[in-house]
């Protein structure tokens, strides 16, 4: 497991990585000064599985650390529905993601042993702009 504090004394030491494969992103408690002042130009490849991280973290990480990436791939482990907010992910790749080629989200979600279905699920229809369509 990897706070965002942790995360961001990694990327600290590592000024040119390019490519990161993160399996387990976890919550952080403290404050995320860290993220505020790294500035990630080279990294244009990332593939993240977060656990109980808000969007709004996972958005803001995005935005301070200026990276150039080409390549998204997120396994969001939260009941944060956020990430399932169209219009959100289309301001956030439109305006601070403009390389972004590749773009994978997994939102994986709970199903009730009893009746079989996905609890509290409602999907989303947002995906209709033609931002998506003409991609």
């Amino acid at each position: 497991d990897c706070t965002f504090n942790e995360l961001c004394i990694l990327l600290s030491y590592t000024p040119k990585l390019y490519r990161l494969n993160l399996l387990a992103l976890t919550e952080n408690h403290s404050h995320h000064e860290l993220i505020f002042s790294l500035i990630c130009p080279n990294l244009t490849y990332l593939a993240i599985e977060m656990a109980y991280i808000r969007f709004d973290e996972f958005e803001m990480f995005i935005m301070k650390t200026k990276c150039n990436l080409k390549d998204l791939y997120i396994n969001a482990l939260s009941e944060d529905r956020d990430y399932l907010d169209s219009n959100r992910w289309e301001k956030l790749i439109y305006n601070y993601l403009i390389e972004l080629k590749e773009f994978y989200l997994v939102y994986p979600q709970q199903i009730d042993p009893e009746s079989g279905s996905i609890t509290n699920f409602k999907p989303p229809d947002q995906c209709n702009s033609l931002f998506w369509i003409d991609g």
